[in-house]
C-alpha cells in the first residue's frame, strides 16, 4: 500500500492540494498527515489525520511511499523541517495543482505549486521551493532552492531569487531584480532594486527594514540639528496615526492595535514617522512600544515608561526552570512560541520579536493558545509579555477572567484584515 505522508499539520490547503492531486493522477492508496505538536495527534484535516510525529517514517517503505514537507510560515523554518524530514530517506514529493500550465517550465522534483498560480514559460523553480495560491512567476525567472513565494506575489519578467528567499503576499518584485539568498520581502511591498542576502524588506518602494530613506539607522544616532523631544515625537506619530486610520489619532496611552490599527497601517505609520523624525522607525517597533506615548519615548531616547524588552538570554533555559509560572502552561506557551517562529530550541525567557518574530506569528500564537487552553487570548498580549514565561504567567493570573484587552471584535478584524500574510 503506498502511503504519502505529508509533514505540517498547520497548512490545510497543502492537504486539499494533495488530496486534488492524487485525484487527478491516482498515485497514493493513503494519505497521512505527520506533525510532532502532540496536541494536533488525531486531528483531521479534510479527512486526513495526523497519525503521528516525523518520526514515524521511520516505518516508511522508500520503495513506494513519498513525503511532502508543508511546513512554509518561513523559509528558515521549512529548512529545519526538511532537514528532519529528509533524514528517514523517504523520496521527496512534488505536487503540481492541476491546471496549471507548466509547459516551458523547469521544476525540480519535489516543488509545490497551489492553484491559480501562473508559471512562465522557460522558468527554473529550485528544488524544496513553494508556489502559493495566485502567485506569478514571470517568465525566464530563477527561484532558488527552498524558496516561498506567498500568496498574490508576483516575480515580474527575469526575477532572480536566491537560495531561502521568502517573497510575501501581494508582494511585487519589478523585471530583472536579483533578490539574494536568505531575504525576506515584505507583504505587499514593491520590489525595485537589488535586494542584499539576508535582509528584510517592506514598503512601496520595498527598503530595508530598520533604515531609514537616507540609509541611516537609529545605531547612527539622532538626525542633525537639535533633537526632538518625546513630545515633539508624540506629536508625529498622533499625526501620522490620525493620517493612515482616517480617523482621530488614539489617545498617548491607549495601545494603537487596541484602537483598531492593523500591521498594514504600522508599516505606514513607520515609513511616515522614517521620514518626519529622520530616525529609522520599524514595524516591530511600533509592537514593542505599543503606545504613541511609548513609541516616542523610546524614540527620543528618554526613560522608558515601561521595561525595555528583555534581550534573548546567552543560554536557553529549559521550559520547566525555575522562574515563575506553572511550570506546564510555560511548556505549553514555549511550544507555541517554537512552532510559530520555527526554532525548536527556543528558551521560555526569549524574546518573541527579537528572535524573528512578526505579526502573523504572534497571531498563530494566539490560536495555538486558544486550542490549548480555552482562554481568550488578545494579540496584544504576546506584544505586553513577549517570553513564554512573562506570558504564562500572566495567563496563569487570568484565567478564568473577561479579557484584559478589547473585545474579540478587534482581535477578529485583525485577524481577517492583517497584511502580513506567511504563507
Amino acid at each position: 500500500m503506498a502511503t504519502l505522508y505529508l509533514c505540517g499539520a498547520g497548512n490545510s490547503e497543502g492537504v486539499r492540494l494533495a488530496l486534488r492531486v492524487n485525484e487527478a493522477r491516482p498515485a497514493w492508496d493513503r494519505i497521512v498527515l505527520l506533525d510532532d505538536d502532540p496536541a494536533k495527534r488525531g486531528l483531521r484535516l479534510l479527512g486526513v489525520e495526523v497519525v503521528g510525529p516525523f518520526s514515524a517514517l521511520a516505518d516508511a517503505d522508500p520503495a513506494v511511499d513519498g513525503v511532502v514537507n508543508l511546513v512554509a510560515r518561513t523559509t528558515a523554518g521549512r529548512r529545519r523541517a526538511g532537514e528532519v524530514i529528509g533524514a528517514y530517506g523517504v523520496p521527496w514529493v512534488g505536487l503540481v495543482a492541476p491546471g496549471v500550465d507548466t509547459l516551458g517550465a523547469t521544476l525540480a522534483s519535489d516543488v509545490l505549486v497551489y492553484p491559480g498560480a501562473v508559471l512562465g514559460p522557460e522558468i527554473d523553480v529550485g528544488a524544496g521551493s513553494v508556489v502559493f495560491m495566485g502567485a506569478v512567476v514571470g517568465h525566464e525567472s530563477r527561484v532558488g532552492a527552498g524558496c516561498v513565494v506567498a500568496a498574490n506575489a508576483v516575480l515580474n519578467a527575469r526575477v532572480e531569487l536566491g537560495e531561502g528567499v521568502y517573497v510575501g503576499a501581494n508582494a511585487t518584485v519589478l523585471p530583472e531584480i536579483v533578490v539574494g539568498a536568505g531575504a525576506t520581502v515584505g507583504a505587499g511591498s514593491s520590489v525595485v532594486d537589488r535586494v542584499a542576502p539576508g535582509v528584510t524588506v517592506v514598503g512601496v518602494p520595498a527598503r530595508e527594514l530598520g533604515v531609514a530613506a537616507g540609509g541611516r539607522t537609529a545605531s547612527d544616532g539622532p538626525p542633525r540639528g537639535p533633537a526632538m523631544t518625546p513630545r515633539e515625537v508624540e506629536a508625529v506619530l498622533a499625526t501620522a496615526w490620525a493620517e493612515v486610520l482616517e480617523a482621530p489619532a488614539p489617545a498617548p496611552d491607549t495601545p494603537v492595535f487596541e484602537a483598531g490599527a492593523d500591521s498594514l497601517a504600522a508599516l505606514r505609520v513607520a515609513e511616515r514617522a522614517t521620514r518626519e523624525t529622520g530616525l529609522a522607525v520599524s514595524v516591530v517597533d511600533l509592537f514593542r512600544y505599543a503606545t504613541i506615548r511609548e513609541l516616542a519615548r523610546h524614540l527620543a531616547g528618554a526613560p522608558a515608561a515601561v521595561a525595555a524588552p528583555a534581550a534573548a538570554p546567552a543560554a536557553e533555559t529549559s521550559p520547566g526552570a525555575s522562574g515563575g509560572g506553572d511550570a506546564a502552561l510555560v511548556d505549553a506557551v514555549t511550544h507555541a512560541f517554537r512552532d510559530a517562529l520555527g526554532q525548536p530550541g527556543l528558551g521560555p525567557d526569549s524574546h518573541f520579536f527579537d528572535r524573528g518574530g512578526d505579526p502573523e506569528a504572534a497571531r498563530e500564537v494566539c490560536r495555538t493558545l486558544q486550542r490549548a487552553t480555552g482562554e481568550p487570548l488578545c494579540f496584544m498580549q504576546v506584544a505586553r509579555y513577549p517570553t513564554a514565561r512573562e506570558l504564562a504567567r500572566h495567563l496563569e493570573a487570568a484565567a478564568g477572567q473577561p479579557p484584559t484587552c478589547p473585545a474579540q471584535g478587534v482581535m477578529n478584524r485583525l485577524i481577517h484584515r492583517h497584511e502580513w500574510h506567511r504563507g
